[in-house]
């Protein structure tokens, strides 16, 4: 965010933790917001992360 000014794709989200595809990370992503880890907002990419 602080490089570009938004969050980033599920894209750039893949190529940071080597994974190809974006189905693959947003499966991952998926399981962290099951989990209660993230919250994914109603509009645009972005995700916040649970404390």
């Amino acid at each position: 965010m602080t490089e570009h000014g938004e969050a980033p794709t599920l894209r750039q989200i893949g190529e940071a933790v080597g994974l190809s595809s974006t189905a693959s990370v947003r499966y991952q992503i998926n399981k962290l917001e099951e989990a209660g880890l993230v919250d994914r907002r109603s509009h645009g990419r972005g995700i916040a992360l649970r404390w």
